[in-house]
């Protein structure tokens, strides 16, 4: 069984070390993003997204087409990060759905074209052994 000085003393620490959570708590949310400046930078980052999208569609060759289609994808990620997809659109008036499932498609669409231009690297394919480039 502790002593009262013990249970004092327990006191003393869990209160202190609460304090200190408290105060280290208000000094970071003294530091955050507001809520309308989250908003601004996740309208920026889809704003970012559409833009290599657009790009992506627009390239003509495949590799920078598939690269493109990736920046899309991860200013598209970072945006849903950010914000729920409802507020997303509310706020630019895009459809995320839509938006990410033709991203998404594209990207797929891309690496098939990727494979099929460059057999030799054997990509998507399930090796064995050695890989391709050793067996060469």
């Amino acid at each position: 069984m502790l002593s009262i000085e013990s249970h004092v003393s327990y006191a003393v620490k869990i209160t202190g070390a609460v304090t200190c959570l408290i105060l280290v708590s208000r000094v970071l949310d003294t530091y955050s993003v507001s809520a309308p400046d989250s908003a601004r930078h996740a309208k920026k980052l889809l704003q970012q997204s559409v833009k290599w999208h657009t790009l992506s569609k627009q390239d003509t060759h495949v590799f920078f087409a598939y690269q493109h289609a990736n920046y899309a994808s991860a200013y598209l990620s970072a945006a849903r990060a950010m914000l729920p997809d409802a507020a997303l659109e509310q706020s630019s008036g895009a459809d995320i759905f839509t938006l990410t499932q033709d991203i998404d498609r594209q990207q797929t669409d891309l690496f098939a074209k990727i494979s099929k231009q460059c057999a030799r690297l054997k990509l998507g394919k399930k090796t064995t052994g050695t890989t391709s480039w050793l067996s060469d």
